[in-house]
């Protein structure tokens, strides 16, 4: 989260203060992909303090840490507001500040609301509400899927009850008809229609096995590689982090410094 200053605007005809709403605080830095923005207000209205909500994850804090870095380099940082900050610029263009949050500007934030740990747990519950959707809409899915397939296997199964309730009246003609040659036929020819229906639906279970476990076997194999490619991730920023870090190391400073001297 990136803490955004100098947010509070004009007061309304009841001596309130209003300030920037949450999409005009987005729009303002649309290039940096954050996901919310939050304003925080007391008894007199909107207090001037807003925060941007990123991801969480790390491509979400890199770009929070890349607003960070834009508001240092332009002189708009913390130590900036802290010193006295020049609210507006020439031709009275208001002047924002930010920087990355920390516990006591999350406290200060939330002073006059109930919920003091909203801001703290928004990048948890986002993730939970991304999780929560993808597994809904996997199970919905698969609802989906299965109630196609209850529907094909209810159609066989009336069939073959309708086979059923014919063979059990053959059963009863049987009893009332004398036998003979066209007697004979039809039977052997309804059992062959019997057989052949048996036949289908052997086929059809056995098919639907395999395309189950097919679709049981992609499933595994989609997770596997969406777990290494997470594993890769983090490895890479890892990397990138640690490169970054030893680059900017004290020692480095002092390997400099004593190479100069020489």
């Amino acid at each position: 989260m990136v803490v955004i200053m100098n947010t509070k605007l004009e007061q309304d005809e009841n001596e309130k203060w209003l300030g920037m709403g949450n999409q005009e605080l987005l729009d303002s830095f649309s290039s940096y992909a954050a996901m919310k923005a939050r304003h925080s207000y007391g008894p007199q209205g909107h207090r001037g303090m807003s925060v941007l909500i990123f991801e969480s994850s790390a491509m979400g804090f890199l770009e929070a840490e890349r607003l960070h870095n834009h508001f240092q380099e332009q002189g708009k940082d913390r130590d900036a507001w802290d010193r006295g900050a020049v609210r507006f610029c020439p031709g009275g263009k208001r002047q924002l500040y930010g920087y990355m949050a920390q516990k006591q500007d999350l406290d200060h934030f939330n002073r006059h609301c109930n919920e003091s740990s909203m801001i703290l747990s928004e990048g948890l519950r986002h993730t939970d509400k991304g999780n929560r959707s993808l597994r809904q809409r996997s199970k919905t899915q698969h609802e989906q899927h299965k109630e196609e397939m209850d529907s094909q296997e209810q159609f066989f199964i009336d069939q073959l009850e309708a086979i059923e309730m014919i063979q059990e009246e053959r059963k009863k003609e049987k009893a009332h008809v004398s036998a003979g040659r066209d007697r004979r036929q039809r039977e052997e020819e309804f059992e062959k229609f019997t057989k052949s229906q048996q036949k289908e639906m052997e086929k059809y279970v056995s098919e639907k096995e395999k395309l189950e476990q097919t679709y049981e076997d992609k499933k595994i194999s989609i997770r596997q590689r969406r777990f290494e490619e997470d594993v890769q991730l983090e490895k890479d920023f890892n990397e990138a982090l640690n490169q970054l870090m030893d680059k900017y190391m004290p020692h480095r400073y002092a390997e400099e410094g004593s190479s100069s001297s020489q």
